[in-house]
């Protein structure tokens, strides 16, 4: 699957979809505030879902700001080509195109104008984003062609073929045995299915010791994916995930829910907040909002527990109160 040599699109696979998925309802958790922004809030909230699919499905999210009035307005940017002769974003050229059901158009943004979320940047192009399915193509390509192939064999026609004498008007116009087969494997769907027996005495009553009694025994026709096959699929969604921010753990259905509450802390602390903290960042800076706020309480209390634990932990080792708070991230 490895060796076939062409590009396989990684953000199609169930890796990718569950990174995307994952960043997705964060996004949706998340608050805004800032005295600045208050009035934006609801706007920036909005669009925030969408920025989290679009950062792990492709590696980055784009947005024209456009102020009407004093209302603000986010259109989401399907592609851009980016010009310029500064290492500064803000001086950078955005020829953005924008969709709408029926129709697209074309503007060309300065750089202080928009909204450019990315992660898995390179030095040779700071200027894009890459998801991690595209910076680790060995094993997304590899768990997509699983997928394909599993996908395809499951796809195949199912039943039982049952050896039977076939009545000599049975065959196809053109005189093709095997027509009438063929054009009955492609409609079976779950059935049994008659097809011409090699062995005689159809018509007597079959014994145990007959000889030829397995030929008329039916013969399942359908999917039987070998065991390899899914043992290669689940290693290589589990190192596409994992390639993302997404703990193996969290992809295993054996797994204790000690395991699975210790994969969730690692998601929440490793992927979902600092992309937020980036996407944070981005929307200060083009805002013009220092004090702006995205705010993931409400996802984060899933581990209080947790933090608790470790808030009692820090106390009885001497560490004050409110730095033991701090660093719980309590506070």
């Amino acid at each position: 699957m490895l060796a076939e040599g062409t590009y396989v699109d990684g953000s199609r696979t169930a890796a990718a979809e569950m990174l995307a998925g994952l960043l997705e309802r964060a996004m949706m958790l998340a608050r805004v505030s800032g005295a600045q922004v208050d009035a934006w809030a609801d706007v920036i909230e909005a669009a925030l879902p969408m920025a989290g699919r679009e950062l792990a499905l492709t590696g980055e999210a784009l947005y024209a700001v456009r102020l009407n009035g004093m209302a603000l307005e986010l259109e989401p940017v399907a592609n851009a080509t980016i010009e310029g002769g500064s290492p500064n974003p803000e001086s950078w050229a955005y020829r953005c195109t924008v969709n709408s059901p029926s129709s697209s158009r074309e503007r060309v943004h300065l750089g202080a104008d928009v909204l450019h979320f990315r992660i898995g940047c390179r030095a040779v192009t700071p200027w894009y984003g890459r998801a991690a399915h595209r910076n680790a193509d060995t094993a997304s390509g590899g768990a997509a062609r699983a997928e394909s192939n599993i996908s395809n064999e499951m796809s195949g026609p199912v039943g039982n073929l049952i050896p039977a004498p076939l009545e000599p008007d049975s065959s196809a116009e053109d005189g093709n045995p095997l027509a009438v087969l063929v054009e009955a494997i492609k409609k079976l769907k779950g059935g049994p299915l008659l097809l011409e027996s090699m062995a005689g005495g159809w018509g007597n009553a079959l014994r145990s010791d007959t000889r030829m009694s397995a030929d008329w025994m039916a013969k399942r026709l359908g999917p039987d994916v070998p065991r390899g096959n899914v043992d290669a699929l689940m290693a290589l969604e589990s190192y596409a995930a994992m390639s993302g921010g997404i703990p193996g753990e969290m992809l295993r259905a054996d797994a204790s829910s000690t395991a699975r509450r210790e994969a969730w802390r690692q998601a929440y602390h490793s992927l979902i907040l600092p992309i937020c903290r980036a996407v944070q960042r981005e929307l200060r800076l083009k805002l013009d909002s220092p004090g702006l706020t995205l705010d993931l309480a409400n996802l984060g209390a899933a581990d209080v527990q947790g933090r608790a634990r470790a808030l009692k932990s820090m106390i009885d080792a001497g560490i004050p109160l409110e730095q033991a708070r701090k660093l719980a991230g309590l506070d």
